[in-house]
């Protein structure tokens, strides 16, 4: 019997470290391909990124409200022309107001002599009409202060005063109707904040408001309003055609969006922190059967709709 080669045995061990080495070999080779893919869709995303923040207004379609801070201002192109209105331009004057909106005329006799030479000026019966010059300018504020003081009665049958009650009309509390609506509006149109609402009502007011009175009265004028508002919302729901957007809005410091839903004679606005469709359909309703105009964006994207677009 012949004796077995000792290098047929180291082959076979020598083929089976290759193939092993091989297939080795082929999986790095596939984790390698798969590590490539990924870093080019990462330097993809990067370059993205790194676009996307040197974006600003002076190279994109950005408003300038949305560049950081420190961005540079965008450099206008010179054009030649000289500032303000140009040759042809029509020009704007301010235009008088008519006589029933002015509140006092002074009439301001001609001087006696000329201001050019300083002779004698004469009263001639061809006088022509008087320059007209009109002044504007807010009248000073004083509060209007209203004390109610309410007499009581001796009632035997109680053995106890009665007060007289306040007159129809008249709150319950510190500050009339008028009052409270411009606070309302300060706050809620010109977003002005309490301590600031509080500062103008004393500074040009004359009014001194507590911070919390502020805030209480921005309560009442919501209870006010709840039943017209719910008017409001119910008649758009009925409309035959409906408009509805929404913006980027901020709302105690976190960010919100305002939406609005208009029609030929009502406009209701909501804000909340969503932008998906579901504010959309709930300020119309579920049962709304008319012609919704939109930019159909819903978040994360456009989307279909029941109500015809």
């Amino acid at each position: 019997m012949a004796t077995p080669d000792p290098r047929d045995a180291r082959i076979a061990e020598l083929e089976r470290l290759l193939s092993a080495a091989l297939a080795r070999i082929e999986q790095q080779d596939a984790r390698i391909a798969q590590q490539e893919a990924r870093i080019a869709r990462q330097e993809a995303r990067i370059a993205e990124l790194e676009a996307r923040l040197r974006s600003t207004s002076r190279n994109s379609s950005k408003p300038p409200s949305s560049d950081p801070p420190g961005t540079p201002p965008r450099k206008s192109e010179p054009t030649g022309r000289k500032p303000g209105g140009q040759p042809g331009h029509k020009g704007r004057k301010r235009e008088l107001l008519p006589p029933d909106k002015v509140t006092q005329v002074v009439a301001v006799p001609a001087p006696e002599r000329c201001t050019g030479c300083c002779g004698p000026l004469l009263r001639l019966e061809s006088t022509p009409p008087a320059r007209i010059h009109q002044v504007v300018e807010l009248p000073r504020i004083v509060p209007e202060v209203r004390q109610y003081e309410l007499h009581a009665g001796w009632c035997a049958d109680c053995n106890a005063w009665r007060c007289a009650p306040l007159p129809a009309g008249v709150p319950e509390g510190n500050f009339g109707p008028r009052l409270t609506g411009f606070i309302a509006l300060c706050t809620g149109r010109f977003r002005l904040s309490k301590r600031l609402v509080q500062e103008l009502l004393e500074d040009v007011l004359g009014v001194e408001l507590a911070l919390g009175s502020v805030s209480n009265l921005e309560q009442a004028v919501s209870s006010a309003l709840a039943a017209p508002v719910d008017e409001a919302r119910a008649c758009v729901r009925t409309q035959s055609a409906v408009h509805q957007d929404e913006t980027g809005w901020w709302q105690k410091h976190a960010r919100a969006w305002l939406w609005v839903a208009s029609t030929a004679t009502v406009a209701v606005f909501l804000i909340v922190k969503s932008r998906g469709k579901g504010v959309a359909q709930t300020m119309l309703g579920q049962g709304f059967r008319g012609t919704l105009i939109s930019d159909r964006w819903c978040e994360p994207g456009p989307v279909p709709w029941t109500p015809e677009m």
